[in-house]
């Protein structure tokens, strides 16, 4: 029977392993694998004999494969998906095969385990409904300006993952940029050096080791949050009243259609 199997895997330390997890790594013999030296690694940590198993790349460069890997699922094959650590569909690359998968009706199935986002969670001690996971956090000021849009106009706990070489400076950005918020940084979660940094002052900011994989997490609640409607009036009025100028209505607009302020305001003036 065709199967596509997304398997979770442990995101630090291997005995957090589940045990249809476990069974599943043992009797499967068809693997795709974001690294196949680090799921070698970790089926010899776990005692598993690989040797006659097919075990191929699966990663973020490999649309390329995606026809090829459906056509065997159509012939019978059960194939297992797995990133290096954790959920496949977490920030991994398993979605557009999944999606094809799904429009050629191939069955798919879960072995659910461990994920940093809800482990993140768990530690950080903020509330958790609701709570918005956004990936990976972008390198530049405009990804972070997004970000902070969310926070201010989403009450709850939003959830992302930062590099070691940014992580520093962007919790400043935030501390700085996001008023009444509580902001938790947690890295090598499960790991031997796993760390949870509650952040209220700059020093709390320096104290962090960057060395690690670091989820941070920015609560905010629905007192402190903005209103897009409260915003949306002042900027209507502001410009019925002032016709204060293009900029402004192409902020209005982009508020109401969602479609980026350039974007509006290019169209604008060419219009003019």
């Amino acid at each position: 029977m065709s199967v596509l199997y997304l398997l979770s895997l442990p995101i630090g330390n291997h005995e957090d392993i589940t045990i249809r997890g476990l069974n599943c790594l043992k009797e499967k013999s068809y693997f795709l694998a974001e690294d196949t030296r680090v799921f070698k690694d970790l089926l010899k940590r776990l005692g598993i004999e690989y040797s006659q198993k097919k075990i191929d790349s699966f990663h973020n460069d490999s649309d390329f494969k995606i026809k090829k890997i459906i056509d065997e699922l159509k012939t019978g094959n059960e194939i297992v998906l797995v990133s290096d650590a954790g959920s496949p569909v977490i920030s991994d690359p398993a979605y557009p095969l999944i999606k094809e998968a799904v429009k050629n009706n191939i069955k798919i199935e879960t072995f659910p385990g461990v994920t940093s986002v809800i482990a993140a969670l768990e530690l950080s001690g903020l509330p958790t409904t609701p709570f918005f996971f956004w990936g990976f956090l972008g390198r530049d000021l405009k990804d972070k300006k997004n970000m902070k849009d969310k926070v201010d106009y989403s009450s709850g706990t939003h959830v992302f993952f930062e590099s070691p070489q940014r992580v520093k400076e962007s919790i400043k950005y935030f501390t700085k940029e996001i008023l009444q918020c509580e902001i938790v940084a947690i890295k090598e979660i499960t790991k031997t050096f796993q760390s949870v940094y509650r952040i209220s002052s700059e020093s709390d900011v320096e104290a962090i080791d960057e060395r690690g994989e670091f989820v941070v997490l920015i609560y905010k609640n629905s007192s402190s949050a903005k209103s897009y409607n409260t915003d949306l009036s002042e900027m209507v009025k502001d410009y019925l009243e002032k016709k204060t100028s293009t900029k402004q209505l192409a902020k209005i607009l982009a508020e109401v259609s969602g479609i980026d302020t350039k974007e509006i305001y290019k169209k604008l003036i060419n219009n003019e």
